[in-house]
């Protein structure tokens, strides 16, 4: 093929040129019956020496070569290409194949013209592929199967939201899903999405968005990402503002203390709420490449600032000395901080790779928690409670990480990974005149072996890990293995089996170690535990997947099983009537769930049906924590009509299910439900919807605890969960010389998949 673009652009006579044209076309045809009639998929390792390089980016590359053939037609040479595979034109005809592509160590799925024409940013872009990998989450967002997180990256390095957002949807070549990849520039993440994204020579691109949400009050988003490429250097400018304006914003709840003199039933049945802030971050980034040369850094400033976060309303008792009481509270914050970032990775030859990321942050908070009970006198104006929680805070964390792998040809390689992280937190209580200090450090070391043969990819780890926290004289030490196994067996370019294990702990949140004592109204306490320890725990998933053409079923089975949790207990207080929540480490978990994603495409993919139906089994072992049996399906249909999309999402919801790994609280939620349309052409994108329209109630998320002594169920109430009207703009405009990338064959693409090492 490559002798035959070279003809065309000789001075070959024109007989002949047609002769050999006429050929092709008429080979191209008969194989494309064959390989169509027998579904035969070739996958292919290149040798260790095969490596390609790219103008203006000579990293060094091993790509995992796999080819699939199941697909190939010949198309007359005045017909278009089409829009929803990778192709490669020859003089008078085209060779298609599948917009999918799935070898042991990653899935590669290229995104259709019109799923990137009407995607406002990358997660919108996720979605609208539906890779059978990713679960999509009630907040929008998405996790790998049992829950675990996602870490994003462009072209082999560390992505930012701002990146995310900001990123020209024109310039997606292909998206990338692993798990547990041994290559340096992944930073050791376990699940990883991928964008391969256009590269420029000079120039780059700006993008303006605008998101804006009504009624009961407002939210108003506005950004701007920019990008510019010089010479070797790229840099990148994020600007942004969200301002919002929530009424009706506020919590119904009901509380049952069994105290030692008996039970108290207390309800609290706001009559308004208010929520108001603003947020400007800005982010600058400047990158230098050169060769197997990557460096990075980010600056950023973030203000955000919750001017007023109020309630008020009636509270009424059962078993307590007063009936009725009137109450107010106001909860307002501020928060400036500044934070670094940098990311290195340099291939240092010999098939060795390394890679550091290091972030700083520092971040000042001024919180200021008030609570007022008034009498039931409508004339009384002096509250007989008067709780004030004013904090300053100012707290360090820093992180870094180096990995360091090397390969031993294409089927083995070994990488090591250190890791460190610290974290300093001081407060200032301004009402009591404490003051508390928290320190927490940890030290890391792990080691992995892969072995990537043509059909199978094994990963494993192990490691050591070292945790130290000081919370006003309290230390804790905790010294502990970690480890995991990872197996991905293609069976074909159909199926596909893939399983992995860990084992590795949790550590408690900061405010589970606070041992200050909180009063947060007339009933409720609150002190941490500083003596918690970090609790382990076991992972099991096992994986199918099973994709015929444009119909794909991913069925997810996975088990935690934690043990030693930290978790919320209540105990009645022995010097006053009061419930006091406190942490403990104690007790085991067990969290078993099942999924099914299953989607088609249809119409040339101009249909997309997606719906992914769960069941779950949560169960403590605490005393009064009920086992639950937690049942939801999200289902979506997407459909393409030119530029024009519409789409129906529906989530269930009234299912019960422990929102916490220590299974100490319960949440549910209404269904939800939102109709969505626009228009996009690569450049303009506008999208219009219309969330929960049919719903006029406010009722969020309920939380409820089920416990020995005290019994609470909480409903917020928000105008974000009924009728809502959201409208969504960007614009996006390019400029300057975009990297030749070469020809596409079969989902292979003539540069690095990842832009490094993969």
């Amino acid at each position: 093929m490559l002798f035959m673009n070279y003809l065309s652009q000789t001075s070959v006579t024109t007989g002949l040129r047609k002769f050999l044209i006429s050929r092709t076309v008429w080979l191209a045809t008969i194989s494309g019956i064959l390989f169509t009639y027998n579904h035969v998929a070739i996958a292919s390792t290149p040798s260790p020496n095969n490596h390609l390089e790219t103008p203006g980016n000579n990293l060094h590359y091993d790509p995992d070569r796999t080819e699939s053939r199941d697909t190939i037609t010949a198309k007359d040479k005045d017909n278009e290409l089409s829009q929803d595979s990778t192709a490669y034109l020859l003089p008078g005809a085209t060779v298609e194949a599948k917009n999918y592509l799935h070898t042991p160590k990653k899935s590669i799925y290229t995104p259709s013209k019109s799923e990137k024409n009407t995607s406002i940013d990358a997660k919108n872009l996720l979605k609208r592929m539906s890779i059978p990998q990713l679960i999509v989450t009630a907040s929008g967002d998405f996790t790998a199967a049992g829950g675990a997180p996602i870490s994003y990256f462009i072209n082999g390095m560390p992505a930012s939201p701002e990146e995310l957002s900001g990123m020209n949807m024109n310039d997606v070549k292909k998206v990338e899903y692993l798990d547990f990849p041994d290559d340096a520039n992944f930073m050791s993440a376990p699940h990883v999405i991928n964008f391969i994204v256009q590269e420029y020579q000079s120039g780059g691109y700006t993008r303006v968005g605008i998101n804006q949400q009504y009624p009961g009050g407002y939210y108003l988003s506005e950004n701007l990402f920019s990008r510019w490429n010089y010479r070797k250097m790229t840099y990148d400018l994020s600007l942004s503002a969200t301002n919002s304006d929530i009424r009706h914003y506020y919590s119904t709840r009901s509380d049952i203390f069994r105290f030692d003199s008996g039970t108290v039933e207390r309800s609290r049945i706001p009559e308004d709420g208010n929520a108001r802030s603003e947020t400007y971050p800005v982010q600058f980034r400047a990158l230098y490449a050169n060769g197997t040369t990557y460096i990075s850094n980010s600056v950023g400033y973030s203000y955000q600032n919750w001017s007023r976060n109020s309630e008020e309303g009636i509270i009424s008792y059962k078993g307590y000395p007063s009936t009725e009481n009137s109450f107010k509270t106001d909860n307002p914050s501020r928060t400036s901080s500044v934070s670094w970032d940098g990311f290195g990775y340099f291939g240092l030859g010999n098939d060795w790779s390394l890679s550091a990321q290091g972030k700083f942050n520092y971040s000042h908070y001024r919180i200021r928690n008030s609570y007022m009970l008034f009498g039931n006198d409508d004339a009384s104006v002096n509250p007989f409670y008067n709780i004030k929680n004013y904090i300053n805070e100012n707290s360090i964390d820093g992180k870094l990480d180096i990995v360091s792998s090397k390969r031993f040809s294409q089927l083995h390689s070994f990488n090591m990974t250190a890791n460190a992280s610290f974290h300093n937190s001081n407060m200032n209580y301004l009402e009591t005149m404490q003051k508390s200090s928290f320190d927490f450090y940890s030290l890391a070391f792990k080691g992995g072996y892969s072995l990537n043969l043509q059909k199978l990819y094994l990963n494993t780890t192990l490691g050591v890990a070292d945790e130290r926290t000081s919370m006003d004289g309290f230390v804790v030490n905790t010294l502990y293995p970690f480890g995991t196994v990872s197996l991905n067996y293609i069976i074909n370019q159909t199926n596909n089996l893939y399983l992995w294990m860990q084992y590795s702990t949790f550590s408690p949140m900061i405010s589970a170690k606070n041992p200050v004592l909180v009063q947060y109204d007339e009933l409720s306490y609150t002190i941490g535990n500083p003596e918690l320890k970090p609790y382990p725990r076991y992972e099991l998933t096992f994986n199918y997947m099973l994709q015929l053409g444009v119909f794909r079923v991913f069925s997810m089975f996975h088990w935690n099983h934690t043990f030693n949790t930290a978790r919320i207990c209540f105990t009645p207080m022995q010097d006053r009537v009061g419930m006091l929540k406190s942490y403990v480490n104690g007790g085991h978990t067990d969290d078993v769930s099942l999924r099914i994603n299953m989607s088609i495409s249809l119409f040339n993919n101009k249909l997309l049906i997606a719906t992914t139906p769960e069941y779950r089994i949560q169960r403590p072992s605490y005393p009064g924590y009920p086992t639950l049996h937690h049942v939801e399906m999200y289902s979506a249909i997407i459909g393409y009509f030119g530029n024009f999309f519409a789409e129906a999402n529906f989530l269930s919801g009234k299912s019960k299910k422990y929102d916490s790994q220590g299974m100490y609280t319960i949440t549910d939620s209404p269904h939800k439900y939102w109709l969505s349309g626009g228009w996009g052409n690569g450049k303009i994108r506008a999208e219009l919807g219309l969330h929960n329209i049919f719903s006029k109630k406010t009722n969020s998320n309920r939380t409820m605890v089920i416990s020995p002594y005290l019994n609470s169920t909480i409903v917020s109430h928000s105008p974000y969960d009924c009728r809502q009207i959201i409208f969504r703009f960007s614009y996006t405009f390019g400029y300057g010389k975009k990297v030749d990338q070469g020809n596409e064959l079969n989902g292979n693409v003539s540069k690095s998949e990842s832009a490094i090492n993969l």
